[in-house]
Parts: C-alpha cells; structure tokens; sequence
C-alpha cells in the first residue's frame, strides 16, 4: 500500500449505516419496562465465611501448650557485712571533673595502645 492510496482512504467519506426500522422503537420500550435486578447468589457468602471458619479452626493449634516449669524459690543464706566505714573525702565540683577527665584519658590511650600498636612505641 503506498501512500497515495492511503491518503484516497482517509478523504473517502465515511458511509454510515442507518439503523434498522424498529431500532429506536425497541430502545423506548426497553426504557419503560421496569429493570428487574438479577438475584443474588447469597450462598456464595454463606459458603465464603464456612471455609473461612474451617480455615481459623484447622489453623489454630490442636494441643495445648506445655505449662512451664514450676520454679522452687529458695532464700539465700543471711550475707554477713564486711564492710568497714571509711572517711570519705568531700570533692568539689572541679575536682571531680578533673578525675573524670583523667579516667576518660587512660582509657583513650588503652584502647589506642591495643588496636593500633604503631603508634605509641614502648
């Protein structure tokens, strides 16, 4: 098909059919009778939740689960105090940071000293 024949078939006016005798005559008597709805199949939902309740049944667990163990409470033997009451020495404010921070530094140099050796040369 080239393109000249092609452009004959797009200018060509399009024939439309007319209907046949009767046809709009049909169409107002399907208007004016009264529409009867199809009749519900209600056995489908009835059927639907049944298997849908055997479902929930055979899912759920058949045998009871085991109790757990029964634990035996035992009280532990009195704990005799050792412990000696020693002075206790009033820190200000700085001087407990001051220990913080020295805490926080040998700690910072532990664990340099064992992940990366190289560095710090004994």
């Amino acid at each position: 098909m080239n393109t000249e024949s092609l452009e004959n078939l797009l200018r060509e006016k399009i024939v439309m059919e007319k209907p046949r005798p009767g046809f709009e005559t049909r169409i107002q008597a399907m208007a004016r009778e009264p529409r009867i709805m199809p009749k519900r199949r209600s056995y489908r939902w009835v059927a639907g939740l049944g298997l849908a309740a055997v479902a929930l049944v055979v899912s759920l667990p058949t045998q009871p689960k085991p109790a757990p163990p029964a634990v035996v409470a035992t009280t532990p033997p009195p704990v005799e105090s050792k412990i000696a009451i020693t002075e206790t020495k009033v820190e200000t404010p700085v001087q407990k940071e001051i220990e913080g921070m020295k805490s926080d530094a040998r700690r910072a140099f532990a664990f340099l000293s064992d992940t990366v050796p190289s560095l710090i040369e004994k």
